[in-house]
């Protein structure tokens, strides 16, 4: 299906099944059939390593031969290795059969998240990491109990550090990059109060008091001047002015909220004249 020539050799894969064939010169392994320094002037078959079932192309240079495997897409080569023309990071050492080129060297490029509040949501670090490949880069938490990821999402959990490790496993061009480990500090989320209550009552009169966190906490409520607080019932007991408080102290995950306050303007009652007795 190819033929290949180089200066003293030939090569060629066969139609059907994939085997490769050289023939010619062989001083330097350059047929790659195992039997360095003996020529042959009829094709013979290629050594075939281990995993490589067949040969989807050949080329013959001036003393070495490169190959690649058809299924796993692989490069090999042998014969003559004094300028490293063999590819396998063994600079000066020929080989008579076909050895595996070595993939290209990778790195990852990641760049560590800024410190983020919990309150922030999931964040996108997409833009933060690369292979220097061009393959995608694959990033996996090492505290899921304060961050996990799915993809390039980072959902946050908990406060605490956040670290995360990016790799690639390299393909058939490419060996696998070293992981890359970067951390940031998922910080207290900030919270709010709102506060529903009342600005005007009348002394003697009741109503309800409510409020809530955007955190889900539970909100203490305190009171000052002319009224009273019983759970979230109110009562105006002096004319004059009450003040409500709505605060939420926090915890490990929220950071304190800012107090919420609510003046209340508290009416004099209107009074009633009853007259009893006989009228003469």
């Amino acid at each position: 299906s190819q033929i290949t020539v180089g200066d003293y050799h030939t090569c060629a894969v066969a139609g059907t099944s994939g085997a490769a064939y050289c023939w010619g010169y062989n001083s330097f392994g350059q047929l790659g059939n195992n039997n360095l320094g003996v020529d042959s002037g009829v094709p013979v078959a290629v050594e075939v390593p281990v995993g490589v079932t067949g040969w989807s192309q050949i080329t013959a240079g001036l003393y070495h031969t490169c190959a690649i495997a058809a299924t796993i897409g692989v490069a090999y080569c042998g014969g003559l290795n004094n300028v490293g023309q063999l590819g396998n990071n063994n600079l000066g050492v020929g080989s008579g059969v076909p050895v595996a080129v070595t993939p290209a060297g990778q790195s990852i490029l990641f760049g560590a998240p800024p410190d983020t509040a919990l309150s922030s949501g999931p964040i996108d670090v997409s833009g933060e990491v690369a292979a220097t490949s061009g393959l995608p880069a694959t990033i996996v938490s090492n505290t899921p109990t304060v961050c996990t990821v799915s993809g390039a999402t980072v959902s946050l959990v908990n406060t605490g550090t956040c670290a995360l490790t990016a790799s690639q496993d390299g393909d058939n061009a490419f060996a696998p990059a070293t992981p890359v480990t970067r951390s940031f500090e998922v910080t207290p989320g900030a919270q709010t109060i709102t506060l529903d209550a009342p600005t005007t009552m009348m002394f003697g009169e009741t109503a309800t008091v409510s409020a809530s966190s955007t955190s889900g906490l539970p909100v203490v409520l305190a009171v000052s001047g002319g009224c009273t607080l019983d759970g979230s019932m109110l009562t105006a007991t002096a004319a004059g002015s009450c003040v409500v408080t709505a605060s939420q102290a926090g915890d490990t995950n929220w950071a304190p909220a800012t107090p919420a306050v609510q003046t209340i303007t508290i009416g004099r009652a209107g009074a009633v004249v009853v007259i009893s007795g006989d009228l003469v």
